[in-house]
């Protein structure tokens, strides 16, 4: 039961660390920016200012759908963020927009998160996958190899992780420098900033560890 107990407080932990964020967020999205930038003028800057010209940004329906397509080499924002001239649409604009300057900048651990991400996606269905075969059939090599591979993908989390919040600190200095927002919407901004690095890793406790640890307690 330690296992599933090790969860429970990781969980309510993620779960206040939303909560604060989220209603930080809502009010981020009630309160216009200083230079009345919409998310899509944000993203265009970043790009511009790093070269970028003929990067693409388009609009995708959808409430949560901000981020830059690596392969495709195009930012895609949601509504609320491309119309919207608020401080949540500039702060995340500038986030993505970020995205693609550590692509065009060649960052090997940017490059290497984005290549490889596809194939964590894999494994982590494959470790899924290799518990199920271990419990069933009782082999204990087959679960050994599920928990080495969920540890791969703790690492590659990490890591990606510590990148995304590399570049929402660039991209706070970004804002910072071109006096983007006013002194006292710093607290909020930076939140807004934090809460778009830090879904990898509610991602990685909700997602990743409620499964596994459910099939270890089953297995005990």
């Amino acid at each position: 039961m330690i296992y599933l107990e090790i969860y429970v407080v990781l969980l309510v932990v993620v779960l206040l660390l939303i909560v604060k964020v989220d209603i930080a967020t809502k009010t981020s999205k009630t309160v216009d920016n200083k230079k009345e930038l919409s998310g899509f003028e944000a993203a265009r800057n970043v790009l511009d200012d790093n070269k970028l010209e003929k990067t693409y940004i388009i609009e995708k329906k959808g409430k949560v759908v901000d981020y830059y397509d690596y392969n495709n080499k195009v930012i895609k924002l949601s509504s609320l963020v491309f119309h919207e001239n608020t401080l949540y649409a500039l702060g995340v604009g500038s986030y993505v927009g970020m995205h693609g300057a550590y692509d065009i900048k060649n960052n090997s651990i940017y490059k290497f998160i984005a290549t490889f991400k596809p194939l964590a996606n894999i494994i982590y269905y494959i470790s899924l996958f290799l518990i199920i075969a271990g419990m069933y059939t009782a082999n204990e090599t087959a679960y050994q190899v599920a928990l080495l591979l969920l540890v791969l993908i703790l690492i590659f989390s990490t890591i990606m992780f510590v990148c995304k919040r590399n570049i929402a600190y660039e991209a706070y200095d970004y804002l910072k420098n071109n006096k983007c927002f006013k002194k006292e919407e710093d607290d909020m901004l930076s939140t807004v900033l934090r809460n778009v690095y830090l879904e990898s890793y509610t991602w990685l406790i909700t997602d990743l560890f409620y499964p596994v640890i459910n099939l270890i307690t089953q297995r005990k």
